[in-house]
């Protein structure tokens, strides 16, 4: 069986596919509690210079991710411009894909466009997340924080839970900067085992081990992940910025601590494994009951969630149909040289 197919058949399994039709249901449901008219009239009243605001956040949260990515990859900073493209073309593959099955665009085009081993993509893609997990968390914390009096009793649980969650990233983070390489060598050993000595493939894992421990590396020291978390928070802070200003751009006038907090839980839901195409209802979901937790009105909440998540859209196809394109065909020079 050839790549395409196991990579077919990844993408076909029942689990997948019903995630995919309840995510069809949810969005059906979404669509017929959503005002049409109101919503077009928002998109309609777009203001020009706020949705350019948002536009050029869009690429300052792109850039934000190269420069972490070149980072966890430990590639000169060159690099950035050619990761620029990957990670744009990540972003198109993300909004158009279910539970953010498009990141593993970047662990193919890393390969493609920078010969990254697989290993080390998936590694530098995993630790990614674990510092946008702290990061989201202490922004949400820092922007929650000064509302707490005032946030209902649901909130103030997403609060605790945020709180409590991003300590055991943090911890997660600790034990692999402390103990990555004795890990690694765990995992060599008992692939080494008896009973795993004829595993099919052996030698291929134990390579991808040694790649996973190269990128693991990556992590370094404190300093090191100082500039991760400085990174990563340049991304989020960035990210909340466009969706703040995509808001504004609609007449729609929230704060910034608000639209933290709502775009936090719109964030959220994107992980999960019941998304359409295109990941729209879930993360109108989240979005809704995010801003309804912050005082907005639910039909306002439900029509910006759509009016946002088209708007982005809209910059995510512009440039990542672009950057699907120059780092495909600059793969397929750089195969031909």
């Amino acid at each position: 069986m050839n790549a395409s197919d196991r990579l077919r058949r990844r993408f076909l399994s029942w689990p997948n596919l019903i995630g995919f039709l309840v995510g069809l249901v949810l969005l059906g449901f979404l669509l017929s509690q959503l005002d049409l008219e109101a919503t077009v009239r928002l998109l309609a009243q777009t203001d020009g210079t706020w949705f350019l605001v948002g536009c050029l956040l869009y690429l300052a949260n792109n850039l934000a991710r190269s420069y972490r990515f070149v980072r966890l990859t430990r590639a000169p900073l060159h690099r950035i411009p050619t990761m620029l493209g990957v990670v744009l073309a990540m972003s198109l593959a993300n909004q158009v894909l279910p539970a953010r099955l498009g990141e593993l665009s970047y662990v193919y085009l890393a390969h493609k466009s920078q010969s990254l081993p697989v290993g080390q993509g998936l590694v530098s893609l995993l630790i990614a997340r674990l510092f946008d997990l702290v990061a989201i968390g202490l922004l949400f914390v820092l922007g929650a924080g000064p509302l707490l009096g005032q946030l209902p009793t649901p909130a103030l649980t997403y609060f605790w839970i945020a709180l409590v969650s991003m300590a055991l990233v943090v911890g997660v983070i600790g034990a692999l900067v402390v103990w990555r390489r004795a890990l690694c060598r765990l995992a060599l050993r008992l692939l080494a085992a008896r009973p795993l000595s004829r595993v099919p493939g052996q030698a291929r894992i134990a390579r991808l081990v040694g790649d996973v421990e190269v990128g693991l590396d990556a992590l370094g020291g404190p300093r090191q992940v100082v500039d991760l978390l400085s990174s990563s928070l340049a991304v989020w802070l960035s990210n909340f910025g466009m969706l703040y200003a995509l808001l504004l751009s609609l007449g729609v006038v929230v704060s910034p601590a608000q639209t933290l907090i709502g775009a936090t839980a719109a964030t959220l839901t994107t992980v999960l494994p019941i998304n359409s195409l295109g990941n729209f209802g879930t993360l109108e979901a989240g979005w809704t009951a995010g801003f309804v937790l912050v005082g907005m009105d639910v039909d306002l909440a439900l029509a910006t969630g759509f009016a946002v998540h088209l708007q982005a859209l809209v910059y995510a196809l512009v440039f990542g149909l672009a950057a699907w394109a120059w780092v495909l065909l600059r793969g397929s020079r750089s195969g031909a040289e």
